[in-house]
C-alpha cells in the first residue's frame, strides 16, 4: 500500500501535468489563430502582367493553390482538430487520475 506522502507527490505531479496541458491548449489556440490570419500569405505574390505571367507563371499559381493552400487548409481544419482532440483526451485521462489519487488520499487519512 503507497504511502500518503508518495500519493500527495503522485497528485502534484498529476496536477502540474493537467495545468502543463490546458496551457499548451491556450496557446495552441493562439497559435492556430495567427496561422489561420496568415493563410493568405502562401498566395502572395499576386502575379499580374507587370510581374510574372505565361505558361511558368500558371504552374506556380497551380501548385501554389492546389499544393501549399490545400496542404495549409489541411492543417487547418483536420489536424489542428486531431491536436485538440488528443489534448481533450488527455486532459479528461489525467483528470480521472487525479480524482482517484485524491479519493486514495482520503481514504488512508480516514483510517
Amino acid at each position: 500500500m503507497p504511502s500518503i506522502g508518495s500519493l500527495m507527490e503522485r497528485l502534484r505531479r498529476k496536477k502540474e501535468e493537467l495545468n502543463r496541458l490546458k496551457k499548451c491548449r491556450e496557446e495552441l489556440k493562439v497559435t492556430q489563430q495567427s496561422f489561420t490570419n496568415n493563410k493568405n500569405l502562401c498566395l502572395l505574390p499576386e502575379l499580374s502582367s507587370q510581374t510574372w505571367l505565361g505558361n511558368w507563371a500558371d504552374g506556380f499559381d497551380d501548385i501554389r493553390e492546389s499544393g501549399i493552400l490545400e496542404s495549409y487548409q489541411e492543417i487547418e481544419t483536420k489536424q489542428f482538430k486531431v491536436v485538440y482532440k488528443e489534448i481533450a483526451k488527455k486532459i479528461e485521462e489525467i483528470e480521472k487520475e487525479i480524482e482517484e489519487l485524491e479519493a486514495q488520499i482520503e481514504a488512508l487519512m480516514a483510517m
